[in-house]
């Protein structure tokens, strides 16, 4: 999973709230990409996928050659590895131990 804040802002650091931009991610499914209006001035956006990430692009849509795409509060994460249902385990145990008093039962009688 990867996310963050993106914005755009010009030579002199002011941000730019016309600006759209896009926002690609590779993962092993390909190349993803997502187009960001930030008429609102800034914008928060994530990706999360089943396969190791291996790329992130920023560009502009609209090529402004005074406007720089910005990241702020970039977030990677992992996810979790799935994590066994306690059942199954327990109804093998519990099978097991049932098996192993019918043996015994048999044994005696």
């Amino acid at each position: 999973a990867i996310g963050g804040s993106f914005l755009a802002s010009t030579y002199a650091g002011a941000p730019w709230s016309g600006a759209r931009l896009n926002i690609t991610f590779t993962d092993g499914g390909g190349a993803h990409t997502q187009v960001l209006d930030l008429s609102s001035g800034s914008g928060y956006i994530g990706f999360v996928s089943s396969t190791p990430l291996q790329s992130l692009d920023v560009s502009l849509y609209d090529s402004n050659l005074t406007t720089f795409p910005t990241v702020q509060a970039l977030s990677l994460g992992y996810a979790a590895a799935a994590v066994p249902e306690p059942a199954r385990p327990a109804l093998l145990l519990a099978g097991l131990v049932g098996l192993a008093l019918l043996k015994r039962r048999a044994a005696r009688g």
